[in-house]
């Protein structure tokens, strides 16, 4: 016997391509890096971000976005290095992620073996090629 499923109208199966890299800095940016930043349009968020930890799945990453979307990202590999000089060097990195609505893991955050929670602040900007390069400024990836 042979079972079939169609995707429901609207699931992106192929999931979305992104191009990330991250710098990550304890405290406050140095006013260099948020003076070049700040040349560059952006919206930027605080939130909390619980991450699976144990087990890990790599070259999976899987999490819980601000509470609402659930995330599955798998790892494709790198470009390169995208290097400011005096600024942040970092590695680019190739992901393809699905995102999925999430409401509650129905009990206490505190009590989820394996889950990790992350508070940080997001900056997302178009720096290459008027694509969206995402980057992480503060704790957390």
């Amino acid at each position: 016997m042979m079972m079939t499923a169609k995707a429901p109208a609207g699931l992106v199966t192929e999931g979305v391509g992104s191009l990330e890299v991250r710098w990550i800095f304890p405290g406050q940016i140095e006013t260099a890096v948020a003076e070049w930043f700040g040349r560059f349009p952006a919206e930027t968020q605080s939130r909390e971000d619980i991450y699976l930890v144990d087990p890990q799945l790599r070259p999976l990453s899987v999490k819980v976005r601000g509470g609402v979307a659930l995330e599955v990202k798998v790892y494709r590999g790198s470009p390169g290095i995208l290097d400011l000089p005096g600024r942040a060097c970092g590695r680019m990195q190739s992901w393809q992620k699905w995102s999925f609505p999430f409401s509650s893991f129905g009990q206490d955050r505190g009590d989820l073996a394996g889950w990790r929670p992350v508070r940080k602040k997001a900056a997302h900007q178009p720096v290459l090629s008027g694509e969206r390069a995402g980057s992480d400024l503060g704790a957390g990836s």
